[in-house]
């Protein structure tokens, strides 16, 4: 259905992909991950025809058509139905003249028949059927966009695109801002469209996504890729597998280096003595002639030696360094964190949540669940006294230690610079460095402004900053949204280390596997 052949893409003088290649077959499902900026979405872009290739080609068989949904999400002003049709613009126009407050009764009857004429209806059926299989509603199609949650809005985009007639779908990050039940019911509709040889490739973060739908991944670091069968858990035992095989390789490669560098250090010396032998033996007929011959075969053999040595150094496989996260200990005793009885909250008539009883200590890792538009964040803002609940009490525990994580993280910090948001525990700077380095956050970067970090570094941070603070307890609001799958796997070992407590809001369900020893969800206003 596809070839991809060595892709390669320079944006000036950055080599951003090199020599990437695939092939997608009928009913098939490749998932695309790797680093944010490895060059993911400029692929997918270059497949999508909106972005020329530096080199390379894609193939497209004959009679296949193909849709691309890029990370984008809906923002007008409009029903949904109005927003699903944009794409159908024939059946589009007769949608809109036959919803003018203008229009005259038989004008109205003539622009229904054209409607019914073009596929309209049959187009409104499948749409419904679409959002039934994502838990809407059949009457959410005259609803206004505005009116639902933003990983509700993620799924229009994804509707329009299910419901043409492409065989071939592009999809970019699809499972941003979606909540778990939204993920499970997208996994579902691809694989039975997977079924019905429709072909997918899929960039994603979410790593139990990527492992329900992939056939293959493609995994790119440092402009290369890999392509496993299989999904995430596939590429992380190859992964590992390659590291430990480049590692052997690269040590007897070293060792080769330095047997050599050696030799050839001693051969320098038995040259330079010949050379001197020469230099002395000028006008001495035989002897001359023979010490000359010996320096000049001293130098052959040195610049032999050089050659083997720059081969060698070009054979060496780079070794990603392992993540080695080295913090001071520091012990949480048991200690009361806060309680809530009876809290409830509304907006105007609405509720939010009602009667939630909750008790925190430091030797607590609890995950909040539920529906995008649930009340999970204004809860936490309830329980933080950043918001006010409308009835119920709180009682926190002041002299605990906690920090608080908010979605937008670059709010956490307070200065302009990385380094001096966390030279204020009295840690001295190298010290800070050590730590921030072992996050994977070094040298030039935490000199930079916060503006500048990806929501990974900064998230990377803040957890570095609550071990550098001694904290007990920590508040996360949504910590892995647009995180990509390396981040994910230092943020998973950051908090394995944090020794206190944590609550948390996440959609991501091997990081509530990993970090969760209790999970509360919030069903019908209730916890």
């Amino acid at each position: 259905m596809l070839n991809v052949r060595a892709i390669q893409i320079n944006f000036g003088l950055q080599e951003v992909l090199k020599n990437i290649s695939f092939g997608l077959n009928a009913g098939e499902v490749i998932a695309i991950t790797g680093a944010n900026g490895a060059g993911k979405s400029s692929l997918l872009k270059c497949i999508a025809g909106t972005l020329a290739p530096s080199s390379g080609e894609i193939q497209l068989q004959k009679g296949i058509h193909f849709a691309y949904l890029p990370q984008s999400r809906p923002t007008e002003k409009q029903s949904v139905m109005e927003f699903l049709l944009r794409d159908f613009p024939e059946i589009h126009k007769s949608y809109q003249k036959m919803h003018s407050r203008n229009i005259e009764t038989i004008e109205y009857a003539n622009a229904i028949t054209e409607y019914l004429e073009i596929g309209g209806y049959e187009l409104e059926s499948k749409f419904a059927r679409l959002l039934l299989s994502f838990g809407f509603d059949e009457t959410d199609l005259s609803r206004e966009l505005q009116d639902f949650s933003e990983g509700q809005k993620q799924i229009f985009p994804l509707l329009q695109i299910l419901a043409s007639d492409a065989q071939l779908l592009i999809l970019d990050e699809p499972t941003n801002h979606l909540d778990i039940s939204m993920c499970l019911y997208l996994e579902k509709v691809i694989c039975k469209e997977k079924q019905k040889g429709r072909s997918f490739i899929v960039v994603s973060h979410d790593r139990v996504f990527v492992d329900k739908i992939a056939d293959r991944t493609l995994y790119i670091q440092r402009g290369e890729s890999i392509l496993v069968r299989g999904g995430y858990s596939q590429l992380l035992v190859h992964l590992e597998q390659d590291f430990q095989s480049r590692q052997e390789l690269a040590v007897n490669i070293q060792d080769k280096i330095k047997k050599l560098e050696t030799e050839a250090r001693r051969k320098k010396v038995w040259a330079g003595r010949k050379e001197k032998e020469k230099n002395g033996a000028a006008d001495k007929g035989f002897i001359g002639a023979r010490a000359a011959k010996l320096a000049k075969r001293a130098k052959v053999v040195e610049q032999r030696q050089q050659q083997m040595l720059e081969t060698l150094k070009a054979e060496k496989p780079f070794v990603e360094k392992k993540l080695n996260l080295s913090f001071a200990d520091y012990t949480v005793a048991n200690k009361h964190i806060l309680s809530a009885q009876n809290l409830s909250k509304k907006f105007g008539e609405r509720a939010i949540f009602e009667n939630v009883s909750l008790e925190l200590t430091t030797q607590d890792r609890v995950a909040i669940i539920g529906d995008n538009g649930s009340g999970k964040t204004t809860l936490m803002k309830c329980l933080l006294g950043y918001e006010q609940a409308s009835s119920g009490q709180i009682h926190r525990n002041n002299y605990a230690k906690w920090l608080y994580f908010p979605q937008n993280i670059q709010d956490y910090f307070t200065e302009k610079i990385l380094l001096h948001n966390l030279m204020s525990y009295g840690v001295e700077e190298a010290i800070v460095r050590q730590f921030l380095g072992a996050a994977k956050l070094r040298r030039e970067r935490v000199l930079q402004p916060i503006s500048t970090l990806s929501y990974g570094e900064l998230m990377r941070a803040a957890i570095v900053s609550a071990i550098l603070a001694s904290s007990e307890f920590l508040f996360l609001d949504e910590p892995t949204n647009h995180l990509d799958i390396e981040s994910l796997e230092v943020l998973d070992q950051l908090l394995c280390q944090f020794p206190g407590g944590l609550l948390f809001i996440s959609h991501d369900r091997q990081f509530i596997a990993k970090n969760a020893l209790t999970i509360l969800s919030i069903e019908s206003f209730m916890l």
